[in-house]
């Protein structure tokens, strides 16, 4: 029994992990949407049934291990086969989850069998040949209670991972947009769409949203395909644009590449070239493509030289902030503000100084940018401030009036 519990386990954890971390239509990808969500779930019904040892009787026991591994190596197998369209989930939030909680705790099953096997038997099954099927049945009402906790942890954890995760996706599509990563935003939608239905977006619903951008990214990659030698050499920059919007990296980099080196190296291509990398949270060549760029962009003498140098800039803090040199992403951050004294320069250091918790600093800057900016930045002004106050309660630098 224990290696066919293997097997079985086997077989479910390579199966999650193939249709999770893939682009599938699955039934198990509709139902689990993300690895952690899926493993939030299996985990959290694992506990249950291990918790639930002492409330089920040990000749019901006995018969339901067979059975309960067929009917995991099964739900598996069914799972992966059947292809499944988002918009056919059921739209009622509790339906959904109740699918989900059956799903999981029958998935969960050959995991628990095989933690039980290696648990100290409890005093019903040290010796159950001199326990009767009537005494079988009569289980005392206190093995019932970690039944109960164990319906709570398996209910009440993946519900809250789940509002989590719609904040996380929520952010991330509003993010994606912003910076017209396409790609990213449909993913997004369809992760976020997937784990709730009837989830909106800007009173927009969610599925409607990823629907348009699969036909944007659809259109954009056909559209690259069709363009001539001719017209990309012409081009580049749009070109790299376009290739960026759908996470074309290589496509990018094919792109600017020869303009990256020559006589007259080009500080828009090395700039591009930043932003490429840091895409792909490559940080520290992200930092050197956009210290090129802004030497380039200071060898400049019309009037782009002052954007150049503040998006060399953005992108060089960007890049130390993320390799945890906070001091130095604060001076660049501050060399930026010099240069580009906007809203939006003072709301991204409204956004560093929230992340290190210097909160005067932050309350400071997200008040500028929603000064300078108000229809652009009052929104996500006053949201950065509410969460400064949450997190430093009581705390009266929030509250002082911007110098």
């Amino acid at each position: 029994m224990k290696i066919l519990a293997i097997a079985i386990c086997t077989l479910i954890l390579g199966l999650s992990w193939l249709e999770l971390t893939s682009e599938t239509s699955s039934l198990w990808a509709s139902l689990f949407v993300s690895p952690d969500y899926f493993a939030v779930c299996m985990l959290t019904a694992v506990c249950l049934l291990l918790l639930s040892r002492p409330a089920i009787p040990i000749l019901f026991r006995q018969m339901t291990s067979r059975v309960g591994l067929g009917a995991a190596g099964a739900l598996a197998l069914i799972l992966s086969a059947i292809a499944l369209d988002p918009a056919s989930l059921p739209k009622d939030a509790v339906v959904l989850a109740t699918i989900r909680f059956v799903a999981s705790l029958t998935l969960s099953y050959p995991i628990a069998y095989l933690v039980s096997e290696f648990l100290p038997a409890s005093d019903d099954v040290a010796s159950p040949e001199v326990v009767s099927p009537e005494e079988d049945r009569a289980v005392p009402i206190s093995k019932w209670s970690p039944l109960g906790i164990g319906l709570v942890l398996a209910t009440v954890i993946p519900f809250s991972y789940g509002h989590f995760l719609a904040d996380y996706y929520s952010n991330q599509l509003t993010e994606a947009l912003k910076n017209q990563r396409l790609e990213l935003a449909r993913s997004a939608s369809g992760s976020w769409s997937r784990l709730t239905p009837l989830a909106r977006w800007q009173d927009q619903p969610v599925a409607e949203i990823h629907a348009q951008l699969v036909g944007e990214v659809n259109r954009i990659r056909n559209a690259l395909s069709e363009l001539s030698a001719g017209q990309v050499r012409s081009n580049p920059g749009m070109v790299a644009s376009m290739a960026l919007q759908v996470d074309d990296f290589d496509g990018a980099v094919s792109v600017i590449e020869p303009h990256l080196q020559g006589t007259a190296p080009s500080p828009f291509a090395w700039d591009t070239f930043g932003l490429i990398l840091q895409r792909q949270e490559l940080w520290r060549e992200s930092e050197q493509a956009y210290r090129k760029a802004f030497e380039l962009w200071n060898q400049q003498t019309d009037s782009s030289n002052r954007n150049g140098l503040a998006s060399a800039l953005k992108g060089i803090a960007h890049a130390q902030n993320r390799q945890g040199r906070v001091r130095d992403a604060e001076q660049t951050y501050q060399q930026l503000l010099e240069i580009d004294s906007s809203a939006e320069t003072h709301f991204l250091l409204a956004q560093f100084y929230e992340e290190e918790q210097q909160t005067e600093e932050a309350y400071h800057h997200a008040s500028e940018a929603m000064i300078l900016a108000p229809a652009q930045f009052q929104q996500p002004g006053q949201t950065l401030i509410n969460k400064l106050q949450s997190a430093h309660m009581g705390c009266f630098q929030i509250y002082r009036r911007p110098r």
